[in-house]
């Protein structure tokens, strides 16, 4: 199988799929700080012949039609504001059949997000929308649902737990202060705050190209 990693950040996606699963797996994203730091650790784990990387646009992407197998989207359509355009390039450079699996986070029922948070200092480079939309979409754009579940409350979990254990001791050497060097603390609280009250949740999903 060769599964297409849309905005693959330093490449930790890429190396679990490419291991857990044995998968050949490209990787395209457009932070070129990211990039070089995704092909940098994955020669590092000996994963260099398995995994490659591509700097580049997820709205034009340097791929010819149905290359791919699979796709995985995983955090990044909120700093996205034409997801038609994302949807329609991946359905476009996915086989028929092929499938794409989402991990993404969406506005939720009470809005006004608090930032900064992860994935934006400020609203200026959000671009959240409710599932209803994204689902619409993505049928819209010639995907099928094969699956949504919603994962707020086990995100909710994770990151009360680890800004519990930030509290108490203190930031982590290996933890996301290494690529998200500014406002972690505040970033996490935010987080929190923003899945406690609905303000953002979280989805899991799986759809399938049609032809």
């Amino acid at each position: 199988m060769h599964v297409l990693d849309v905005g693959s950040g330093v490449g930790g996606a890429a190396r679990t799929l490419a291991t857990d699963i044995g998968c050949e797996v490209t990787g395209l994203e457009l932070t070129e700080t990211f990039y070089r730091a995704a092909e940098m650790l994955t020669k590092l784990v000996g994963l260099g012949k398995q995994i490659v990387f591509h700097q580049g646009s997820a709205l034009d992407m340097p791929f010819e039609n149905e290359s791919f197998d699979a796709a995985w989207l995983q955090h990044v359509s909120m700093n996205i504001q034409d997801k038609r355009r994302l949807f329609s390039e991946i359905h476009r450079v996915l086989q028929p059949g092929g499938k794409l699996a989402i991990h993404e986070i969406m506005e939720g029922p009470s809005t006004n997000v608090l930032y900064p948070v992860f994935w934006a200092h400020d609203e200026s480079i959000s671009f959240l929308e409710q599932p209803d939309s994204i689902r619409r979409q993505l049928t819209d754009c010639g995907f099928s649902e094969l699956g949504w579940v919603d994962v707020t409350e086990r995100a909710l979990e994770l990151t009360r737990k680890r800004h519990d254990e930030a509290e108490e001791m203190g930031p982590s050497l290996l933890g996301l202060n290494v690529i998200v060097p500014k406002d972690v603390p505040q970033k996490v609280k935010n987080s929190l705050k923003n899945l406690e009250e609905k303000r953002i949740v979280v989805v899991q999903a799986v759809f399938e190209r049609l032809m």
